[in-house]
């Protein structure tokens, strides 16, 4: 039941986070699941891709949702997203799959520094200039399969490096937000196929897990995320944006700290 109570908690603390700043929250999620499972008994041998494909099954519903808001708003640029949509897919079910034999060390020191990279942005606002025109389809593709990738090996939607692409290559701000939105969701739905496919007959997994998606987490997370984003995006209007993004950037920092304790802490 505790276990219950922190996914709920942890869902209704991301659907504020993506409501504010627009963050899916895999970046947390990820870690507060290695913890949990972890605490569990669950077999550290599972404990990585159990986490990483959960997280990818939350996404799936805030994505949707996402979804169809940009669509009941027009804001979808459909020949902008068939240029990156198929990338995302393949890339997010081979990050899937790839992960399931990935050293989890590796996996640590990759967060670490991804981590790092998202306080270092939240921290002092970077923006993305833009230069460029977008590539042809084939080029913009090959680029959202590593995006993919990348997306699927930590969780997330991978709107942190959708939004500074599309910003470089003069897509409008509406059109970035909503192709970022709607990327994660084939990157959820490949990625989430991949870990399910990759944990299928795992001995040691724990109830009500579906390859490596544990759905008691899944569902907890998700449904309390979907409600609570709707006050994130109220409180983004009332609060000051630039603080907001500093105390995130703070929490992604001590996130990375605590992970690179544990490296040290396993030598």
């Amino acid at each position: 039941m505790e276990f219950i109570v922190l996914y709920l908690f942890l869902g209704s603390f991301i659907g504020v986070a993506a409501g504010m700043l627009g963050i899916g929250g895999g970046m947390i999620i990820v870690p507060v699941l290695i913890f949990a499972f972890t605490k569990q008994g669950v077999s550290s041998d599972v404990v990585l891709p159990l986490a990483v494909g959960t997280s990818l099954a939350t996404i799936i519903v805030t994505s949707f949702s996402s979804v169809l808001s940009h669509y009941r708003r027009n804001n979808l640029d459909f020949s902008l997203l068939k240029k990156m949509a198929f990338g995302f897919a393949v890339g997010g079910l081979v990050g899937s799959l790839v992960l399931k034999y990935m050293n989890p060390l590796y996996w640590k020191l990759l967060f670490v520094s991804f981590a790092f990279y998202i306080a270092f942005k939240l921290w002092f606002n970077v923006k993305v200039a833009s230069s460029n025109t977008m590539p042809s389809t084939v080029m913009s593709n090959m680029i959202t399969f590593v995006f993919g990738i990348l997306s699927s090996f930590f969780g997330i939607g991978g709107g942190t490096f959708t939004v500074p692409y599309l910003i470089r290559n003069n897509i409008p701000m509406v059109k970035t937000i909503a192709c970022a939105s709607c990327c994660g969701l084939p990157v959820a739905i490949m990625g989430v196929l991949g870990f399910v496919i990759g944990g299928y007959g795992e001995p040691s997994l724990p109830s009500y897990s579906f390859g490596f998606v544990n759905l008691v987490a899944a569902v907890c997370i998700a449904s309390t995320s979907y409600w609570t984003a709707k006050l994130g995006v109220h409180l983004a209007n009332t609060l000051p944006v630039a603080i907001v993004k500093k105390v995130f950037a703070v929490l992604q920092i001590t996130i990375a700290l605590q992970v690179l304790f544990s490296i040290f802490s396993a030598l």
